[in-house]
């Protein structure tokens, strides 16, 4: 079948591999988890140009499209990433000035998600992550984090961009001590968009009431 996407979105760092692996958990036997481009996509994404080009972001639509279209035996795919973060990763004056997001995003046979999770969390905290990766940081680093997550807030409320993300959710402190807090508030919208909750496990439930 072809899955109801949920896309969790954010920077590098808020944490969105990770969610992504226990939102899984959570849903149980409903939900499989797939990363956008696929993996053996990615370096070709990356040859075709730097981020902000149109070559990178075409590519980069091309692996969304084809993830977004996988058969799947579960009703709904959670994608680590997809059209938002390829909107802004990508943003740029010439894009800005040249493609219709909504246009592109409608011809590439990128299905549009049934729910968008923005996760943000504070610049500190991601530069924090980042160092546990192994990535060098340093204070301008900080402040390409601090203007990533105001461009993923600023997109998401974009009208030309919002018809592309379907229902949003935005969690505005994705941190351990949250964690379970945001698993609940994304099964409570998925339960909604299920119309019911038929479909959605018992102990996910229970941990609603």
């Amino acid at each position: 079948m072809l899955p109801n996407i949920i896309a969790i979105e954010g920077p590098d760092g808020v944490g969105k591999s990770t969610f992504c692996q226990t939102l899984k958990q959570a849903l149980g036997v409903i939900a499989t988890v797939q990363k956008t481009p696929p993996e053996d996509l990615f370096e070709y994404a990356r040859l075709a140009g730097p981020s902000g080009s149109l070559g990178a972001f075409f590519a980069f639509m091309v692996g969304n499209a084809i993830v977004s279209n996988f058969r799947t035996e579960t009703p709904w795919m959670i994608l680590d990433r997809y059209l938002l973060s390829t909107f802004v990763y990508h943003e740029s004056e010439i894009m800005r000035a040249h493609i219709d997001f909504e246009l592109v995003s409608r011809t590439s046979h990128c299905r549009p998600p049934m729910l968008t999770v923005l996760l943000e969390c504070p610049v500190e905290v991601v530069d924090s992550r980042l160092r546990v990766r192994g990535e060098s940081r340093t204070a301008s680093d900080l402040t390409v984090s601090s203007k990533l997550s105001k461009s993923f807030a600023q997109s998401a409320s974009n009208p030309s961009i919002a018809s592309c993300i379907g229902r949003l959710l935005c969690l505005s402190n994705a941190t351990q001590q949250d964690l379970e807090a945001n698993l609940s508030a994304v099964v409570k919208a998925v339960t909604e968009l299920e119309g019911g909750d038929t479909r959605i496990p018992r102990k996910v439930q229970q941990s609603e009431s």
